[in-house]
């Protein structure tokens, strides 16, 4: 796992073992640890941008 899912989980206040930690994941018990990883990719940016704001 990398860092930005690291800091993911933990802005979302969720543990790692689930698959429930973002907000806009449409059907997470539905998907597999592949299809949360990529969409973890997709918004490291995002992810980062958010952290970087709110402990800044």
């Amino acid at each position: 796992m990398n860092d930005e899912a690291v800091y993911a989980v933990l802005l979302h206040g969720e543990r790692v073992g689930s698959l429930r930690f973002f907000d806009s994941w449409p059907d997470a018990r539905s998907d597999t640890p592949e299809d949360v990883a990529r969409w973890i990719d997709e918004h490291a940016v995002q992810t980062r941008s958010r952290l970087l704001g709110r402990f800044a």
